[in-house]
């Protein structure tokens, strides 16, 4: 990049196509607008560049988004796929009424067109409510978690969910951007897995997720009601086996994806990775199925593609009544 040496062999984007600076070159585009580089201390830095002078510049007045040449997927993005604006906002909840704890809501955005931002709400006693994002028609906006250094303790009934008014949405990109940092208190929490309970919950305007990328968890409750009551949900991400919380093969937590679906009315289709039906560790019980009502509600003339080892069973617990299978 003319003038700019630190981008050397950085990865950075111009009109959103990902591109890497083996070496300096003035750009010959018309574009205006260059999104960002990694910096040395790989922070993402939004830049502006002038397509007359071929001369770049930071923006210092946008420092929040970070994003790092480390990543190997996109962060979590919210895509307006629909005819009208649509506005996106996060809230906290506690399962069961007023909890001892609410989750705190943190995390950077970066829009498509260059506007970023930072939301932080981190009241423990109130619901913490984020401010609103506008999404036109075609535009999308990416998240990333705010790690201030203060992590949470994983009171599992908290959990921060979004909310969406307007048109039609998809969701892609890794979930696991959005992961908030817990306080140890499991070999777990402190390598970082989190919760993503409710996150989708109600949100019926979204379409698709099947370009989510979810990963295998051993936090309880995981996924649970993830996608609850998503009414216009076609595709789902595809279902990772669940992690183990010890150094075996069997030992899961409760509920990882328990409702998950549940009253995903319009549902089509979902590709499972597991070979058996996983059960919570030491319990035998119809309880402890950890995809426990993941199905409930859900319509018959989806297709449910699945490894030819698992077993083919059906009912709200595990393939929809009514549905195709596909082994793979």
């Amino acid at each position: 990049i003319s003038d700019t040496k630190r981008a050397i062999k950085e990865k950075f984007a111009i009109d959103d196509r990902i591109v890497f600076a083996d070496y300096p070159e003035t750009i010959a585009e018309s574009s205006k607008v260059i999104l960002g580089y990694v910096d040395r201390f790989k922070r993402f830095q939004p830049l502006t560049f002038d397509g007359d002078t071929g001369k770049i510049s930071a923006k210092p007045e946008t420092p929040h988004v970070y994003y790092t040449v480390e990543e190997k997927n996109p962060p979590l993005t919210i895509t307006n796929i629909g005819s009208e604006d649509t506005a996106l906002f996060m809230a906290s909840g506690y399962i069961g009424g007023s909890g001892p704890r609410r989750a705190h809501i943190k995390a950077d955005y970066l829009k498509s067109d260059g506007t970023s931002g930072r939301w932080y709400y981190t009241s423990d006693t109130q619901q913490n409510v984020s401010d609103k994002i506008i999404l036109k028609p075609g535009e999308y906006c990416r998240f990333k978690y705010y790690d201030d250094g203060n992590p949470e303790y994983p009171d599992p009934g908290a959990y921060w969910q979004f909310y969406s008014e307007g048109s039609l949405l998809k969701v892609s990109g890794d979930i696991s951007s959005m992961g908030r940092k817990l306080v140890n208190n499991s070999a777990d929490a402190t390598a970082g897995f989190c919760r993503y309970n409710h996150f989708f919950h109600g949100m019926s305007n979204l379409v698709s997720a099947k370009e989510l990328i979810l990963h295998p968890n051993p936090m309880s409750e995981a996924y649970r009601f993830m996608f609850y009551q998503c009414t216009s949900l076609v595709d789902a991400p595809d279902i990772p086996p669940p992690r183990s919380y010890h150094n075996t093969e069997t030992h899961f937590y409760y509920g990882i994806y328990a409702s998950m679906f549940g009253g995903c009315t319009a549902l089509k289709r979902i590709k499972v990775n597991f070979t058996e039906w996983p059960r919570a560790s030491d319990d035998d019980s119809i309880s402890g199925i950890i995809t426990r009502n993941w199905m409930s509600d859900v319509l018959p003339g989806g297709t449910f593609y699945k490894p030819e080892a698992l077993e083919e069973r059906f009912g709200p617990d595990y393939i929809p009544e009514g549905w195709t299978v596909e082994n793979f």
